[in-house]
């Protein structure tokens, strides 16, 4: 997405990495060329905040999961090594789901002062 020019990427020292959504990526996919007060931008920012709450969902889910990991691994400290992974793997998804969260939020700031 970089590359094609739909985000631009952010670093600053000592904290991570990111990434905000380009003015094309929003003309392009968004907006299509209408303003925030369009139908169009109104359906576009609606659209936008139910995949948010789509989001906050799993992740609450991905949340529960890793708390039933942690307690499983002090029930069934014999399976350890199997749990901690499918925690990891709840951990990296949940993660990921933030990162998507935020970039939403990022691209509604963006059209909001559009």
């Amino acid at each position: 997405m970089v590359k094609l020019g739909f985000l631009e990427r952010v670093e600053a020292e000592d904290e991570p990495v990111t990434y905000f959504v380009s003015q094309r990526f929003i003309e392009v996919y968004l907006m299509n060329g209408s303003s925030p007060g369009d139908a169009n931008g109104a359906a576009t920012i609606d659209a936008l905040k139910g995949r948010i709450s789509r989001y906050h969902v799993d992740m609450l889910s991905f949340a529960g999961e890793c708390k039933e990991y942690q307690q499983l691994v002090i029930d069934c400290p014999h399976l350890r090594s199997e749990i901690e992974q499918m925690h990891l793997s709840a951990k990296e998804r949940g993660a990921e789901l933030s990162g998507h969260i935020r970039a939403i939020n990022n691209v509604l700031e963006q059209i909001s002062t559009s």
